[in-house]
């Protein structure tokens, strides 16, 4: 498929399709598969130097392409479609703003969590193993590790658009990992993805593996 995203970069292809003998010659390989230029000539009533002049303002354009081969009466060239489709937007819908935000695993804004569970800093375990009260202590903010047999965390991103913006796209990328250590380092895991409160899906984590979501809306959530 040829796909033109804004006028400008597509001219070349409007000049092309500006003339009735050229997009008859279109259909016609459209219809045909492939033809040769006498094949063309001769279907549409024209002159070999005629039919080479429309060619080579489709070809210049991408929309056809010549191979040569060697036929009957000499060498050929045979005229082919580039492509099947041709879509054209008429309005560009470019993204004009961007911006991106990086939130540490313990900077969650809520949270519930049942054992096995805990939190671990670069340096060392956060509290006391499976007592889920210390995911509320100050020092889970360095947390670069967090685990938990059932239960969710939940993270707000900030919404940095002015009041006439709107979004068009938010992408989440996130390091997920299931395991039991000392007892199954393959422990199936049902990891589910709410944004806003509304689920958009479920996956099964087998075993330790790094997982990109990609949802499209403000505000989001991460629950297991």
């Amino acid at each position: 498929m040829i796909y033109i995203k804004d006028l400008m970069s597509g001219v070349n292809i409007f000049k092309a399709l500006s003339s009735e003998i050229r997009i008859q010659i279109i259909e016609l390989l459209a219809k045909n598969q492939s033809l040769n230029l006498n094949d063309l000539a001769t279907k549409l009533g024209l002159s070999n130097g005629a039919i080479t002049m429309h060619i080579k303002k489709l070809e210049e354009s991408g929309l056809i392409e010549i191979n040569t081969a060697v036929g009957k009466h000499g060498i050929q060239k045979i005229c082919y479609l580039n492509e099947e489709k041709l879509m054209v937007d008429l309005r560009s819908q470019e993204i004009n703003n961007r911006y991106e935000v990086e939130i540490q695993v313990g900077h969650y804004s809520d949270y519930q969590a049942a054992p096995t569970c805990g939190l671990a800093t670069r340096d060392s375990i956060v509290g006391e193993f499976d007592d889920p009260r210390y995911f509320a202590d100050p020092l889970r903010i360095d947390a670069e590790m967090i685990w938990l047999a059932e239960g969710y965390l939940e993270y707000r991103i900030p919404n940095y658009l002015k009041p006439n913006q709107s979004f068009s796209e938010i992408q989440l990328s996130m390091e997920l990992g299931s395991e039991a250590p000392g007892f199954c380092d393959n422990y199936p895991s049902d990891i589910y993805f709410y944004i806003n409160g509304i689920e958009i899906g479920c996956w099964t984590s087998p075993g330790i593996l790094a997982i990109h979501a990609v949802p499209s809306t403000r505000n989001g959530g991460l629950r297991t």
